[in-house]
């Protein structure tokens, strides 16, 4: 009777990790979107806020085509035909177009399936962790993996994390944590968000010395992290990027590409995912390693 409901709970696990997988492939396909369109997006409306400084006498003329997350409909970028439902099936129409545009035969970059695929994978570790008990917890954490995808993957496109992501993460590690839904209280969800702020400002102003200074998007994404894993975990989430920051250098070096400060979002956001990650694991009870304990 105790092997059949175990059976009977591991393939409801099963299909909850297999609904939750093709959820995360489709958010990952609208991350895809975000992540290509949302820089375009400030870019214009920077230029477009020049424009108004400048005043008419330079004659500028500001850009008022249509341009959001929703139009134009997603398109080849080369020979511009528009994509039929078929062609946005995450990861499997990457497959089935044999990586190219069905009309032209342009090849589609992989970074649009590997997006698909990371959402969806990390979504279900997320989904494991919370062991699919508490929603606010799941839901949370997806929200917050979904954030962290866009800025990874905006600044390595060497694109500075932007305000409209970091700031509203940050309220909303905030609002998570007035309930302590992730097991992490408001005074220390609020004190993270300070700590993780000033201890970058700090650093920053001390490499002005020697000509070098750490972008402030970087201030804000740490201060956001903070909001959602509590000042305990700051001195762990800087560690820890510091040490994938140092990987994705040597890395970057192999294949002879330069790497700027403005790429240091992608370390920063990949450990705030990992801590994430261990808070929900010591929460319900998960143990990754019997030999080390996590504050």
């Amino acid at each position: 009777m105790t092997q059949s409901l175990s059976l009977i709970a591991s393939i409801n696990d099963l299909m909850i990790s297999l609904i939750i997988f093709i959820l995360g492939a489709i958010i990952g396909s609208f991350l895809n979107v975000v992540i290509y369109r949302l820089p375009k997006i400030l870019e214009r409306q920077q230029q477009n806020e020049a424009i108004d400084m400048l005043g008419p006498d330079y004659g500028l003329k500001k850009d008022h085509a249509k341009f959001n997350l929703s139009y134009p409909r997603s398109h080849c970028p080369h020979c511009k035909q528009q994509m039929t439902f078929w062609h946005n099936i995450p990861i499997l129409s990457y497959l089935l177009l044999k990586a190219r545009c069905s009309n032209c035969k342009t090849k589609i970059s992989l970074r649009y399936p590997l997006i698909e695929l990371l959402t969806a994978i990390l979504f279900v570790c997320c989904a494991n962790f919370t062991q699919f008990t508490e929603l606010t917890s799941l839901i949370s954490g997806l929200i917050f993996i979904s954030y962290i995808i866009c800025i990874v993957f905006i600044s390595y496109d060497k694109f500075a994390p932007p305000d409209c992501l970091t700031l509203s993460l940050l309220w909303l590690g905030l609002i998570v944590n007035s309930n302590t839904h992730i097991a992490i209280s408001l005074d220390s969800a609020v004190i993270g968000a300070i700590l993780g702020y000033v201890f970058l400002f700090i650093i920053s102003n001390g490499l002005k010395i020697i000509n070098l200074a750490i972008p402030d998007g970087n201030y804000k994404l740490l201060a956001a992290i903070g909001a959602w894993v509590g000042y305990q975990f700051i001195p762990y989430v800087i560690f820890m990027a510091i040490i994938l920051f140092f990987i994705y250098l040597i890395l970057l070096k192999l294949i002879n590409r330069s790497v700027q400060l403005d790429q240091l979002p992608i370390a920063i956001g990949i450990s705030g995912v990992i801590n994430l990650f261990w808070i929900f694991s010591q929460s319900f009870g998960i143990k990754l390693y019997p030999f080390f304990t996590w504050p």
